[in-house]
């Protein structure tokens, strides 16, 4: 027979038919550990969600079994507007780590730097504001290679975000990864426009840095 896909207003009015029951586990966990309200992030189910993190019980920092949060799951699969409701509950932990001890910063620094001024590329570009403005954000946060968001930007050409890091006037330039190398060198090995004189502009330029393999970065 025919399986019943339901949509997005649908699993909502499901959701809320569910609280409305008495003994509800919010936080209840598939084979994979996922909460009803990481498959709602994950999914972009913004009415479901919202009423998930409404009821004050749904824990809005749980990871699933591969570290990721609802915060992570949403902006990972480009839920943009969802991750922003999420962002608007002071509960949440904007430095959490999912894959590769990845935070949502660095996911996102990761997606190659293709913008548009309407539809998904406007809601990225406002989610990401929303991010850089929380004051919990750790503007540095590095993965599991030690490698931060300007670091990441600058591998992948996401100048967009890059603007949007240095404006934030809290970038440092001078943090190496496990390999010991700086923003400064990924930026020499990218040599497109700002991004190569990234030091320079931050007024924290390293002369001489010595790489790693005698590679050395001069400014």
């Amino acid at each position: 027979g025919r399986h019943w896909k339901p949509n997005a207003r649908e699993v909502g009015e499901v959701i809320k038919m569910l609280l409305g029951a008495n003994g509800v586990d919010v936080d209840a966990e598939d084979s994979d550990r996922q909460t009803p309200l990481l498959i709602a992030a994950a999914r972009g189910y913004v009415d479901a969600a919202r009423l998930l993190v409404k009821t004050g019980m749904a824990d809005v920092n749980r990871k699933d079994a591969f570290g990721n949060t609802a915060l992570l799951c949403a902006a990972f699969h480009g839920k943009y507007a969802l991750a922003m409701q999420l962002l608007a509950d002071g509960s949440i932990d904007v430095n959490a780590k999912g894959v590769g001890g990845r935070p949502v910063l660095v996911n996102e620094a990761q997606k190659i730097d293709r913008w548009t001024q309407a539809g998904p590329g406007r809601d990225r570009l406002d989610f990401l504001k929303m991010l850089l403005a929380s004051p919990a954000i750790d503007i540095n946060v590095e993965d599991n290679g030690g490698r931060t968001p300007v670091i990441w930007a600058l591998v992948c050409d996401n100048a967009v975000l890059l603007e949007l890091l240095l404006q934030t006037g809290k970038v440092d330039v001078c943090k190496t990864d496990r390999w010991g190398r700086q923003a400064s060198t990924y930026a020499a090995r990218n040599g497109s426009g700002g991004a190569a004189n990234l030091p320079v502009e931050t007024g924290t330029a390293v002369v001489n840095h010595h790489e790693p393999f005698g590679m050395e970065t001069i400014w």
